[in-house]
């Protein structure tokens, strides 16, 4: 019988919070940016690579997206990502020349890039897999219905207040955002025994590689390992124990160990 999990953990709950807030940002700048950017004297060929260049950023960082994960968790890249978008929300008042509000719109979509690919990916972890769907149908509304509000929000305010109380409002969306990610507590993963964990305990000497088991049982033009060098057997897999241990499959280092894999 399928689990009946809720998909309404605290993690899902503030993590589709914070991707609201976020593209709610987002939403809010698309339309008075060119009315900001015509203040300051742009051009209309200006506003448009002003408002452009964040979905130019947002791409590139977006083909990096998987092997980032390579090198740091999700929170950290959302971290990252929210940290950027505040830091050009912060600098847009700050400066009214064209090339440096270009570079902190190149910041903001490496900021966009980033939290709108791991909010979506983070919240697809919490979700279980027989509701994977109806999980990620809630977690795309929330982000269209902060969409759909915030021209209603961002109009008036540069409109009849200022361009600088627009970033400010601006600013402290993103803030709420960033504390959202402070109280989510990565899921506790259990640990799965592979065959590094278990090959903790060899001795030493058993690593050190022969240059006759590496020739004898490696296809070097192919890259894969032919067979085991000791009883030539092929190994259960191209990236299996032979490729670091000597080249012996898990048979033969059993037998030589008297120790299961």
């Amino acid at each position: 019988m399928a689990s009946k999990r809720s998909i309404w953990s605290k993690n899902f709950i503030l993590l589709m919070a914070g991707d609201a807030l976020l593209f709610m940002v987002y939403n809010m700048q698309v339309p008075v940016l060119p009315l900001y950017g015509k203040s300051l004297g742009m051009s209309a060929s200006q506003i448009g690579l002003f408002v452009g260049a964040i979905m130019f950023a947002a791409m590139v960082v977006r083909l990096f997206s998987d092997r980032l994960l390579h090198y740091f968790k999700k929170k950290t890249l959302l971290i990252a990502g929210v940290l950027l978008y505040l830091a050009a929300s912060v600098c847009y008042p700050l400066f009214t020349a064209f090339a440096p509000l270009i570079a902190f719109r190149l910041l903001n979509g490496i900021g966009h890039g980033l939290g709108t690919t791991y909010f979506a990916t983070a919240a697809a972890d919490e979700l279980p897999l027989n509701r994977m769907g109806e999980g990620i149908g809630y977690f795309g509304i929330s982000s269209m219905f902060s969409a759909s509000i915030a021209p209603l929000v961002a109009l008036p305010i540069a409109q009849k207040i200022s361009f600088n109380a627009f970033f400010l409002t601006c600013i402290l969306i993103l803030i709420l955002a960033m504390g959202m990610l402070a109280f989510i507590k990565p899921k506790v993963k259990p640990v799965v025994a592979t065959k590094k964990t278990r090959l903790a305990g060899i001795q030493k000497d058993f690593f050190a590689p022969i240059a006759a088991d590496l020739l004898s049982g490696f296809d070097s033009k192919r890259g894969a390992v032919l067979h085991c060098t000791i009883c030539r057997n092929p190994p259960r897999s191209r990236y299996c124990l032979v490729l670091l241990y000597r080249r012996h499959c898990g048979c033969c280092f059993t037998a030589n160990r008297g120790k299961s894999l």
